[in-house]
C-alpha cells in the first residue's frame, strides 16, 4: 500500500516538474524568460549535463518604424498588417505563456508597480465575484468561425455577463500604449490592437 502511494506521488511530482519544464520553455519562446535563467534552472535539475549557448540577434531599435512615438492606432493596425490576422479564422486562443508575456510587458513597458494576483488562470477567464468563480463563457476556436465566446451555462434575460472587474489594463497615454505594442510579436501586437 505505502509503495503504491509512493509511486504515484512520485509520477504525479514527475508529471508536475514535466508541465512546469514546458511551461517554462514555452516563456522562453516568447521571451520571459532568458536562456542563462534556462541553463541554471536544468543545471539545478542535472549538474551533469553540459549546455553550449548559441548566440541570437536581439531586437534593436532599428527595427522600429520611423517615428513611432507618435503613430496613430490606424498607423499600428497598418504597420503590422493587422486586418489580414482580424480575418484569419485559424489563430488560436492565446496560451497561458502568451499571458504570462503579456503581463511582463505591461509591467516592464507601462506600470511595474501592478499585481496579477486573480486566482483564475487568465486562459480560464478572471474572477467573476468574490467566490473567484469565472464569467459564464470560455474563450474557443470554432474551425468554421474562428475565435469566440461561447456561454458556460444559461444565460438570463438581460443579465450581466461582464463588468469592469479591474483585470483589465489601462495606459496612462497613448505613448505608453505604443511602447507596450511595439515590445510584442506581430501577432500579439495585432491582438492586442484588436482588443483596443
Amino acid at each position: 500500500m505505502a509503495t503504491s502511494i509512493r509511486r504515484r506521488t512520485g509520477r504525479k511530482a514527475a508529471l508536475h516538474l514535466a508541465m512546469y519544464v514546458l511551461c517554462l520553455l514555452s516563456a522562453y519562446v516568447l521571451g520571459f524568460y532568458s536562456r542563462n535563467f534556462l541553463v541554471e534552472f536544468a543545471k539545478a535539475l542535472d549538474p551533469t549535463v553540459e549546455f553550449k549557448l548559441l548566440t541570437t540577434k536581439k531586437r534593436s531599435s532599428s527595427s522600429l518604424p520611423e517615428r513611432w512615438e507618435s503613430y496613430s492606432f490606424d498607423q499600428i493596425y497598418d504597420h503590422y498588417e493587422c486586418k489580414a490576422q482580424a480575418e484569419d479564422k485559424s489563430k488560436p486562443i492565446p496560451s497561458l505563456a502568451q499571458w504570462l508575456f503579456l503581463r511582463k510587458q505591461y509591467k516592464e513597458f507601462v506600470d511595474d508597480t501592478i499585481t496579477f494576483d486573480d486566482p483564475i488562470p487568465p486562459t480560464m477567464g478572471y474572477s467573476y465575484d468574490e467566490s473567484h468563480n469565472t464569467p459564464p463563457f470560455y474563450a474557443k476556436l470554432d474551425p468554421e468561425r474562428g475565435r469566440g465566446l461561447y456561454a458556460s451555462r444559461n444565460i438570463k434575460r438581460l443579465e450581466v455577463v461582464h463588468h469592469w472587474s479591474g483585470h483589465d489594463v489601462t495606459f496612462p497615454d497613448a505613448y505608453a500604449f505604443r511602447q507596450f505594442v511595439f515590445s510584442l510579436p506581430k501577432r500579439m501586437a495585432c491582438d492586442v490592437v484588436d482588443w483596443a
